[in-house]
């Protein structure tokens, strides 16, 4: 009977300021602090803080049985301190719990593994200190923005001594295997790759509407070493949600041979696993699972190498440096990619504030 791994991913982008070509030269800030503040607030009074605080009762209701691994964006640490600190210290329980996992992330949330592999490093440093700050603890998985995941990376990674990074590649990137089992670098065996279940993750991010008990039975069907349920943490601003996830885990543990596990000790109980070939860049948005979303069109392109090619400029500049970064958050070549004119409206918008910022440099 394969354990459950519950991954949640927290990501908030800084807000941007609005912005045309008019407002080119005003010299004001990127980010628009005010919004920032309010969507925070909102936030965690209707999602980040009941979120979590289920998330604490489960784990204490449960005797060490349920546990969770999760994701803290740079970004999301920032504001959540600045405007809601209460989360702060929400954290740092779930943290002395010992039963949650905590995984590494670029710390801005950005594609900097594709653009510059030395800011890479940098960025994972930082969101590793940031980490082991606020909880106590070195983390020993990673997960890219995306879910990205390429060969190269599988090195990268294991010299920094991950043990493993949460992957999704869809059915091309598995050759029709289950992602319910342990797998590795194709040239690095010492990273293994945690694949996302896509269809019952899917079942409760987009297709939500399952009885606990109905959805339990679905799982104690599969095969394998893990199932992996990957989520926003988003996903627990829904009432509904919470409700299910209190009366599924519930369910799920009625039995005694049902089990949530870390994804560390789902690794460390694998078997020798099989490789995983990825040439190309996975992930796991549209159809094709690869860069495409973030990069697919020549006005994602022409934006990101603009942005990439001041990255050596603002390094030193203090005054400058978050505001680049704040650029450099990958929802923002996402919008980009959106149809209908919409990622037009999105490229004007970036294109005045980055020209704008430009003139700072």
């Amino acid at each position: 009977m394969p354990p459950v791994s519950l991954h949640f991913f927290g990501h908030q982008p800084y807000p941007l300021r609005a912005a045309s070509i008019f407002d080119i030269g005003s010299g004001a800030p990127v980010v628009d602090r005010a919004a920032s503040a309010a969507r925070t607030e909102a936030q965690a009074a209707g999602c980040y803080r009941p979120g979590l605080e289920l998330l604490e009762r489960l784990i204490e209701a449960h005797g060490g049985r349920f546990q969770v691994a999760m994701t803290l964006t740079g970004p999301w640490m920032e504001q959540v301190t600045a405007h809601a600190p209460g989360l702060i210290r929400q954290v740092q329980r779930l943290a002395k719990t010992g039963q949650v996992s905590w995984l590494a992330t670029p710390y801005h949330h950005s594609l900097s593994f594709v653009a510059d592999r030395a800011l890479f490093a940098a960025e994972m440093d930082r969101h590793e200190a940031r980490l082991h700050g606020l909880t106590g603890q070195r983390p020993r998985l990673c997960v890219q923005p995306g879910y990205l995941y390429t060969n190269p990376m599988a090195y990268v990674l294991h010299q920094r001594g991950y043990v493993g990074c949460l992957v999704d590649g869809g059915p091309a990137f598995l050759k029709d295997r289950s992602p319910n089992w342990v797998y590795h670098g194709s040239h690095m065996p010492g990273l293994h790759l945690l694949v996302r279940d896509a269809l019952h993750s899917d079942d409760l991010e987009l297709r939500f509407g399952m009885d606990a008990r109905a959805f339990s039975a679905r799982l104690a069907a599969r095969q394998g070493e893990v199932i992996n349920l990957w989520l926003s943490l988003d996903w627990l601003g829904s009432h509904a949600h919470r409700a299910f996830l209190r009366d599924w885990v519930r369910d799920w543990l009625l039995h005694p041979e049902h089990s949530f596990v870390r994804p560390e000790d789902v690794i460390a109980a694998a078997g020798p696993g099989a490789p995983l070939d990825a040439p190309d860049y996975v992930s796991v948005r549209g159809p094709a699972h690869d860069l495409s979303p973030w990069l697919g069109n020549t006005l994602q392109k022409a934006f990101f190498d603009q942005l990439y090619e001041l990255a050596a400029p603002v390094a030193g500049r203090k005054d400058l440096r978050a505001e680049w970064h704040a650029l450099s958050d990958a929802q923002h070549l996402l919008a980009m990619g959106e149809p209908e004119g919409r990622g037009v409206s999105a490229y004007s918008h970036l294109m005045s504030l980055f020209a704008d910022f430009h003139l700072r440099v």
